[in-house]
């Protein structure tokens, strides 16, 4: 089954509210899920260089974001 970019980023969204925030597993996680400021970035990369390459470049744009538009990111591999 093939799964959107869309569909990958809200099923990794809900698991951050309801597990890491719904049990209490990180105390930070709970102020960036409410002012929404988690980054997303997903690869459809296959091979171990896409993947290298995707990643990459979504560190680059998370480090050049603003803290208060990303506090947070996750690294998506669908």
């Amino acid at each position: 089954m093939q799964v959107s970019e869309q569909q990958a980023v809200a099923v990794t969204s809900r698991w951050i509210r309801e597990v890491v925030v719904g049990l209490g597993l990180c105390p930070f996680a709970a102020p960036v899920v409410e002012a929404e400021s988690i980054f997303y970035a997903v690869t459809q990369a296959r091979d171990e260089e896409g993947i290298y390459r995707d990643m990459l470049a979504a560190l680059d744009r998370f480090q050049q974001s603003d803290e208060r538009e990303m506090a947070t990111g996750f690294f998506i591999i669908r």
